[in-house]
């Protein structure tokens, strides 16, 4: 009966996390691939000759009046999105309702 339990906590943490990843922030994989989609040519005009990422992302911040609306959109969104990961992440947790039996 324990083990059982056990399982099916299992099992719904499993399902709780798939749930939460569909609806929430990508992977780091795809994230690049949407940055990429929506910031590649204004990498390609105005960062090219940097190789590196870490300098490509210096080179898209310190050109961010030149940066294309589409590419700001995703700047933007993933700004926000990154904010509320953060308050998320340092938000208390819910108190515990209940009887505590």
């Amino acid at each position: 009966m324990k083990a059982t339990l056990v399982t099916a906590v299992f099992v719904l943490a499993l399902c709780g996390s798939a749930f939460a990843q569909s609806q929430g922030a990508a992977t780091p994989a795809a994230s690049m691939m949407n940055f990429k989609q929506a910031c590649g040519a204004d990498v390609q005009k105005l960062c090219s000759a940097l190789p590196a990422p870490k300098d490509q992302r210096t080179c898209i911040r310190q050109n961010k009046s030149q940066l294309s609306s589409t590419c700001l959109t995703f700047l933007a969104e993933k700004k926000s999105e990154n904010q509320a990961m953060k308050r998320q992440m340092t938000s208390p947790p819910p108190a515990a309702g209940g009887s505590g039996n």
